[in-house]
């Protein structure tokens, strides 16, 4: 396992090493000239449907935008359904059609300099990229077959798909979190903490240079109590999702707590390891852009005020369909003020 410690300061798949940035009096962002680390904006990249059917004209025109205003690292999630849409007993057949579009968006990142972390995606609970052969993604944890399924999937992609330079990272899951699987097994702590080592080491059998992490929601984390901190020595790098609003202390969304940040922070700080925010943002529901970008800001100042964020990924970026995501950054057109804030954090390289 390849812990990322702050000791360590340069990222695995990337050329540029981080350094401190500054606030000054008024809130604004000072350009770092200190020493590692410092918190690098990033986008969780979506296309619309998930079928990462974008043109290359699209997805050159985003990417190039990006590199220019030094956002450099996006996330792009893949659905099991849509990659591998029937079971055969042989070996995982990947769709031709959807593993060759997500080469597209590789190239595409490679081309424009952008590092790219694969997610694959899960969301327990609900049914969003879950073939139909499979009964719930508890199953994963909860029913051994399963499970030898979704490893065998996720070993054909990564091996389709490691040769792109421009991969930097893996997710082995999305936000983790109690419940039964199909076959009536109760998921928690010890299905899923069984299942972490089984996952990670599917994706380093076939690209053992590349980091692996999962991203796991705050209110599910050695910080909350619901998982043990052995968690930590199971990944590369603790990546989490929040969305507490940063100028509240109180905030509880989804059953996040600021308590639950700050227990993370004190435990990577004593272990001399970095984290990743892997998402977070803000929605047009909750609140007018104006506010929204003001959350931006604050949440990537307390980031970077940690000492040890060093990535912070928006939620979300989708140029197609831009109107059917509520926490788009893009209003179809243009970018939106909380894009401005992600300026202020790039990666200088």
């Amino acid at each position: 396992m390849v812990l990322i410690s702050i000791a360590s300061t340069v990222l695995t798949g990337s050329s540029s090493s981080q350094s401190s940035a500054v606030l000054s009096s008024s809130g604004s962002v000072v350009p770092p000239t200190g020493t590692p680390p410092r918190t690098v904006s990033g986008i969780n990249y979506l296309s619309s449907g998930n079928r990462w059917d974008d043109t290359n004209t699209q997805l050159n025109s985003d990417f190039s935008r990006f590199a220019s205003d030094g956002i450099k690292h996006i996330s792009v999630r893949l659905m099991w359904s849509v990659l591998e849409p029937s079971y055969y007993d042989d070996y995982s057949h990947l769709s031709s059609t959807y593993i060759n579009n997500v080469k597209r968006v590789l190239q595409a990142a490679e081309d424009n300099g952008i590092m790219v972390n694969i997610d694959f995606w899960t969301q327990h609970g609900y049914t969003l990229g879950l073939p139909s052969w499979v009964g719930s993604y508890w199953d994963i944890e909860g029913d051994t077959t399963v499970r030898e399924r979704y490893v065998r999937y996720m070993k054909a992609v990564v091996n389709a798909i490691k040769g792109y330079s421009a991969i930097e990272s893996y997710t082995i899951m999305n936000e983790p979190w109690w419940g039964t699987a199909s076959n009536g097994v109760y998921v928690d702590k010890p299905e899923f903490q069984a299942a972490f080592p089984i996952l990670y080491e599917a994706i380093k059998s076939e690209d053992p240079s590349r980091l692996v992490t999962c991203r796991f929601t705050l209110a599910f984390t050695p910080g909350s109590g619901k998982f043990d901190a052995s968690v930590y020595d199971m990944f590369d790098v603790m990546a989490i999702t929040e969305y507490l609003n940063p100028d509240d202390s109180s905030e509880t969304h989804n059953n996040d707590r600021w308590t639950y940040w700050d227990r993370t922070i004190s435990d990577l700080t004593a272990r001399n390891e970095y984290l990743w925010v892997i998402e977070f943002g803000c929605s047009s529901d909750w609140h007018a852009q104006t506010e929204i970008a003001t959350w931006y800001l604050h949440s990537l100042e307390k980031f970077n005020a940690t000492g040890i964020v060093q990535k912070a990924y928006s939620w979300t970026w989708q140029t197609r369909g831009a109107s059917t995501e509520q926490f788009n950054i893009y209003d179809g057109s243009n970018p939106l003020p909380s894009y401005d804030q992600l300026k202020l954090f790039p990666e200088n390289s």
